[in-house]
């Protein structure tokens, strides 16, 4: 008996790591950071991932602002609609490049609307605003939120692969998951084997 091993691509689901973060305002990124971490922790933080950031030639600043990223997570997921795994992962480096090398805030209508341009996932500048302006995806992107609440998920990335197999014994389904906190998302692998 043989047996084939199907992935399907990897996408990006929404968590909400901080929810008293405001939606419709940015705040100071660094004062927010200081708040939460304290000042000699934000000190060894920014130290630690400026060093990780320049091994894989990128730079990160914490300066800039800060808030819900409401807005992006809507953009992200629209981005699997339009285009799957190969847009979205596109969208969310440009996102990251805004946030973590520039600074910028990502629940701006003003950042986002050309990185959805220039992914190709709307034809021009006025579709993609009046798009991050409405509300399409956002009953999704709630949903989203609550299932990562109910499935635990408190720091990001956080891998999980779905299978309708259950794991053969000993193993057990927390072996399936694992959890780090050091990006803005979770990546969802489902896999299928057939024999």
């Amino acid at each position: 008996m043989s047996s084939s091993l199907l992935e399907e691509p990897e996408r990006t689901l929404p968590p909400q790591l901080d929810p008293s973060l405001p939606i419709d305002h940015p705040i100071s990124k660094r004062e927010r950071y200081v708040a939460k971490f304290g000042a000699a922790r934000l000190g060894q933080m920014e130290k630690t991932m400026a060093e990780r950031f320049k091994e894989e030639g990128l730079s990160i600043t914490y300066d800039g602002t800060i808030r819900q990223t409401t807005l992006s997570h809507r953009l992200i997921a629209k981005a699997y609609a339009v285009g799957g795994e190969e847009v979205q992962m596109k969208v969310v480096e440009a996102i990251y490049h805004q946030y973590f090398s520039l600074g910028k805030d990502i629940g701006d209508v003003a950042v986002l609307t050309p990185v959805a341009v220039e992914n190709g996932m709307f034809p021009g500048e006025d579709e993609a605003k009046a798009w991050l302006e409405g509300n399409d995806g956002t009953r999704e992107y709630n949903e989203g939120v609550a299932a990562a609440e109910k499935a635990g998920i408190r720091g990001v990335p956080y891998f999980m692969c779905v299978s309708p197999i259950s794991p053969p014994s000993p193993l057990s389904a927390d072996l399936i998951t694992s959890e780090s906190t050091t990006s803005g998302v979770y990546l969802e692998r489902r896999t299928q084997t057939f024999s």
